[in-house]
């Protein structure tokens, strides 16, 4: 079973996030996360370590990154599906 940040939110990947610079008081947008921000969220995830240039690489590949420079997350996780599923076949 997964852990329930919204329960324990003090050791979720948001907390972390909020740790380093996002304020308090503003939910994290999943719509629209920097390469930092969706690289820490994918780290913590997957328990290895993901770079923002990374996310960025792939993003920017991808065509992914907005004009004001964000990176939906449910868009990049799209993609990697799409990229892994061409992969196996």
């Amino acid at each position: 079973m997964s852990p329930r940040w919204d329960i324990c939110p003090e050791i979720g990947p948001i907390a972390t996030l909020r740790q380093r610079g996002a304020k308090m008081s503003e939910p994290i947008k999943i719509t629209a996360l920097t390469a930092e921000e969706l690289a820490l969220l994918l780290s913590r995830a997957s328990r290895k370590t993901i770079s923002g240039q990374d996310v960025l690489e792939i993003a920017t590949t991808a065509g992914l990154v907005s004009a004001a420079g964000t990176i939906n997350l449910i868009e990049y996780t799209a993609f990697l599906a799409k990229e892994i599923s061409h992969g196996e076949n």
